[in-house]
């Protein structure tokens, strides 16, 4: 530190310090001459008393912010302040009087920079201590230029050592282009270092070893920390080859361009060297192999023998070949083929290194590819390279085999198969090669032999067994198969009865009219893989321009079987890829496919697939499923036929209730108008004519509307009669107070005779009364006006007899026969001005048949009238005595109150109509026209009766009952559901949710009114 203040130096300062003591004006000036160094003095109160430009410089501080202040600490490096060894360095100051050291300072800035310090004591011209001077000088260019001058020589010693180094030392850029080859290479590889700068290194490098260099240039790339070693051969200028043992760096030049740095050294002839003992280690090997060799052979041999020896059974016997030859012959693969039953095929048993495609079952023609020919031939063959030699193996080369040597299977001269093995490259089998295999081919095939012909034994006891089996499969599945008449419960049957006796999966696929699969069933014995099933069952409906193997057999009529499945195979059977994913899941073993057909018809295709089992179908499984599907398809032919026929009848009845419903709907505004116009009408003899007339035609209406849903609901069976005992006499006069105006508008004359006593029949009156009003109103119908109709009723044995006789247009002879069948009349003019269905007498005889009787036709022709003659059993006198008179014609009992009524309809008209007319027969109406606004005013209105429509907008009549049933305030109030639904089952769930009663459109009139006079609900 002596250079940074001489002892002159110090003096002046001390002496300058001392005149700063007795005048501060020239102290301070004196201060300001010495430049260079910062110069900072403080007395020991911290308060700074002398601050130079120099330290201005330095430091960054002006004077005024320092002199006079509190604050020389902030010219001390900070670790000194904050170790306490400042306080430390002032103590020893006051025995040394000065304290020189090297370090870090900081300027005002915050930046931080190299320094020399002098820590001196001021005195006083007394020669007392006054202070503490700090002298700084910076030392931050000197540094640089230290440094610059440090790795000028460190570069040059590098240089030196590169220059004469041993080892090659190249550089090279980012792609590769050689910038620096160290005087070496000309010894190591020929090259003079200009010929090399310049030109990409790879060119130089063998073409297998570029991968490594590669792969090394990748990891510096991607870590620049990395440091990868690798051996190559590099090109010598000669022509040929050295072996480099390299380890690369990365290094960042002074332009900031990533270079790469490699130290490569020549392990040419200590590689060689390595070689050449690991040749003489291989012949010491190799000879003492031979030896062991031949005595391993002969073990083999004979544990082949054994092998052979100890199965009677193929599929055992096979396996185990394999594995001794696979490993006596050192191959990869090892495939056993045997000659089919018809001797013109090589079909494969077994085989081992060939992943799943090359399947037990493949069969090849004898005479084509390398098996075939062996075969034929009948001497061993040897391949070593199949993709140089022309030789017919499509399937051996797709798998990947390129050598081979196969020998023919033989037994008393007989070929009854062959043996080859392969290899996944190009190999030499040797005669020594072809030799072993057949010396084990003599004793296999013996093996082999004598297997066949122990397991036909067997296959002979156990197909006796499986014939009695069959016949008891086949009898159960007749009478199964009677149980059910649904269509898909036959043909979940069809396919249950299958698994797990036929097949381990079995789908059965019926052809539809656009030729597509459109019904299928699928059965597993697993109950968990019904997941799979459902998504197998998708994949199947499949369309005819597939190669789907069921198309082909339902456009041949002939089935299908494949022993063996192959993924070739799956490939045909599907038409999409995850359909194919679903089958390689299934991964079925063994396919049948046979047709179901109906008098030549086709129908469906049942398809029988082999799975976990391991089931190989045969000629004999094929005779059964044939079988099997001859005696199915009949049932499910019946089954589908009843489902169609329930299907259209389910259709018609869906229609019919939709008819009746808008049908009903426009009659009933028609007949509220009609009330309203008869209750306002007055005594105008023309509006009274017009009126009737209009009554008429609705009534007309009505009826027909009631006929054609009635005549469907009895032919289906679903009209529940509800009998009880009643007089017949009563039912008639009903039914002619029904007929009346009918028949007064005809201007017929009617004439009635009736027994003087009741006559007692069991029966419902409702029933009865139509059947009456239907054979009137057709006796008026058919008989022009001013004719004459005749009723008579009297007691014939044990039958109550009713006859109705006309004078009209009568019934030709051959009509007679079919005059109750549906749909039939006596006039089919195209006029028809008798209108009518042509169901009445339908529903007639139908209705009559239910209450135990009978009705006949008999006409003398036509225009000589017609006569209709009705036989019901009557009761005996005990049990006419349980009649319950008021059940014949009840009487309600009647309010003259006036009653809160709420009607609800979505057609406007019709509640419109109708509140009006309740309103003149003097009750109070509210009108709603929609769900939620129903139960919203009759939650608000609190009516006495709802008279309520089923089909509303929002929220149907039913949920509107359910809601208004579960307030307790309207728990009096009548519910009457008004609407154009009136079969069973809608009056029945109209029951259910809480109406009290259920009427069709339109409600006849007199009993609406006596509905709103009756009491409240109880």
């Amino acid at each position: 530190m002596s250079d940074l203040v001489g002892d002159s130096m110090e003096q002046l300062i001390q002496e300058r310090v001392r005149k700063l003591r007795e005048n501060t004006d020239f102290a301070l000036a004196l201060f300001e001459d010495l430049v260079g160094y910062a110069i900072v003095a403080a007395d020991f109160d911290g308060n700074v008393i002398a601050y130079n430009e120099g330290a201005c410089q330095v430091f960054g501080y002006t004077t005024d912010e320092v002199i006079g202040k509190q604050n020389i600490e902030v010219f001390f490096p900070k670790e000194l302040i904050e170790e306490g060894r400042l306080q430390i360095l002032i103590g020893d100051l006051l025995g040394k009087e000065r304290f020189t050291y090297e370090g870090e300072s900081i300027r005002k800035n915050g930046t931080r920079f190299p320094a020399q310090f002098l820590l001196t004591l001021a005195k006083d011209k007394n020669d007392r201590v006054i202070g503490l001077i700090e002298i700084v000088q910076d030392l931050t260019e000197r540094k640089r230029i230290e440094e610059i001058e440090a790795l000028r020589r460190s570069e040059e010693h590098f240089r030196s050592l590169i220059e004469n180094a041993s080892d090659l030392i190249t550089v090279l850029n980012a792609q590769g282009i050689m910038q620096y080859q160290s005087p070496s290479v000309e010894r190591i590889l020929g090259y003079k270092p200009e010929e090399l700068i310049g030109r990409n290194g790879f060119e130089f490098v063998h073409p297998d070893d570029i991968p490594k260099i590669q792969a090394a240039f990748i990891e510096l790339l991607q870590n620049p920390n990395a440091s990868p070693s690798i051996e190559i051969r590099f090109r010598h200028k000669n022509g040929s080859w050295r072996v480099l043992e390299t380890k690369s760096k990365n290094l960042v030049n002074e332009h900031g361009s990533l270079q790469i740095v490699v130290n490569s050294r020549d392990i040419t002839e200590r590689k060689q060297a390595e070689e050449e003992y690991a040749q003489l280690l291989l012949r010491e090997q190799i000879a003492r192999a031979k030896a062991e060799e031949a005595v391993d052979m002969v073990r083999r041999l004979q544990a082949i023998t054994d092998t052979a020896l100890a199965h009677l059974s193929l599929k055992d016997l096979l396996p185990k070949l394999l594995n001794r030859l696979k490993e006596l012959l050192d191959a990869d693969t090892i495939v056993i083929l045997l000659v089919a039953e018809d001797e013109q095929h090589l079909v494969v048993k077994a085989s081992i290194g060939l992943e799943g495609e090359v399947a037990e079952g493949l069969q090849i023609p004898i005479g084509q590819g390398i098996a075939g020919r062996i075969a034929v031939d009948r001497e061993t063959l040897i391949v070593n390279d199949l993709a140089t030699e022309e030789v017919e193996s499509l399937v051996l080369r797709a798998k990947g085999i390129r050598s081979i040597v196969g020998v023919p299977l033989m037994v008393e001269g007989r070929v009854i198969g062959v043996v080859h093995a392969g290899a996944f490259r190009p190999y030499r089998f040797t005669d020594r090669d072809a030799l072993l295999l057949q010396l084990v081919a003599d004793r296999i095939g013996l093996a082999i032999e004598h297997a066949r012909l122990y397991e036909e034994e067997q296959a002979a006891r156990i197909e006796a067994e499986a014939a009695q089996q069959r016949l008891a499969f086949l009898a159960h599945a007749s009478s199964v198969l009677s149980a059910s008449l649904d269509y898909q419960t036959r043909l979940d049957t069809v396919a249950d009865l299958v698994v797990p006796y036929l097949a381990d999966w079995c789908f059965v696929g019926l052809i539809g009219e656009n030729g597509l699969l459109h019904r299928i069933a699928v059965a597993h014995a697993d109950p968990s893989k019904a997941d799979l099933a459902r998504n197998l069952e998708q994949a199947m409906m499949l369309s005819p321009d597939t190669l789907h193997s069921i198309f082909k057999v339902l456009q041949t009529g002939h089935p299908e079987i494949y022993p063996e499945i192959s993924d070739s195979f799956l490939l045909t059977m599907t038409h999409d890829p995850e359909h194919l994913k679903l089958l390689r899941q299934l991964n079925p073993r063994s396919y049948l496919c046979v047709p179901l057909q109906v008098q030549g018809r086709p129908l469906g295709a049942i398809t029988f697939l082999s799975v976990e089992s391991g089931r190989r179908y045969n000629s004999a499984d094929l005779a059964l499923a044939e079988d099997f599907a001859n005696r199915v398809a009949a049932p499910i032919e019946n089954a589908r036929l009843y489902q169609e026929a329930q299907e259209a009848d389910r259709r018609k009845d869906e229609f019919l209730a939709i008819l009746g419903h808008e049908l009903r709907n426009p009659l009933a505004p028609v007949r509220n108008a009609l009330e309203i116009m008869r209750l306002r009408s007055g005594n105008d003899p023309t509006l009274k004519r017009a009126m009737d007339i209009v009554e008429r035609q609705i009534q007309h209406m009505t009826r027909l509307v009631d006929d054609l849903l009635d005549i469907s609901r009895i032919i289906r069976g679903k009209v529940q009669l509800k009998k009880e005992p009643l007089d017949l006499n009563t039912i008639i006069t009903r039914a002619i107070e029904t007929s009346q105006p009918f028949i007064e508008n005809r201007q017929h004359g009617l004439l009635v005779s009736l027994p003087q006593e009741p006559l007692w029949v069991e029966g419902d009156p409702a029933r009865l009364e139509q059947i009456l009003v239907n054979l009137l109103n057709n006796a008026a119908k058919y008989t022009e006006p001013g004719g004459r109709i005749w009723l008579t009723c009297t007691q014939e044995g044990e039958e109550a007899v009713i006859r109705i006789r006309d004078t009209g247009i009568g019934i030709p002879p051959e009509m007679l026969l079919r005059i109750f069948d549906l749909f039939t009349q006596a006039s089919q003019s195209l006029d028809r001005s008798q209108g009518g269905l042509g169901i009445g007498l339908t529903l007639v005889r139908s209705l009559v048949q239910m209450h135990g009787g009978s009705v006949s036709a008999f006409s003398e022709g036509l225009g000589r009238g017609s006569e209709f003659v009705v036989r019901l059993p009557v009761l005996s006198e005990t049990g006419s005595r349980t009649l319950n008179p008021d059940s014949v014609d009840p009487k309600p009992k009647i309010l003259d109150s006036k009653r809160r009524v709420l009607v609800v309809d979505d057609n406007v008209d019709a509640a419109t109509t109708l509140s009006e007319l309740i309103k003149l027969w003097g009750h109070e109406v509210y009108t709603a026209y929609d769900g939620p606004s129903a139960v919203e005013a009759a939650l608000t209105y609190l009516p006495d009766i709802v008279l309520l429509d089923i089909g509303l907008p929002g929220m149907d009549g039913y949920e509107v009952a359910r809601q208004l049933r579960q307030e307790p305030r309207l728990s009096k109030t009548l519910l009457i559901a008004l609407t154009g639904y009136g079969q069973e089952k809608d009056q029945q769930y109209s029951q259910e949710v809480g109406f009290d009663q259920h009427f069709t459109k339109p409600v006849d009139i007199p009993t609406l009114q006596r509905i709103l006079g009756s009491q409240r609900r109880e």
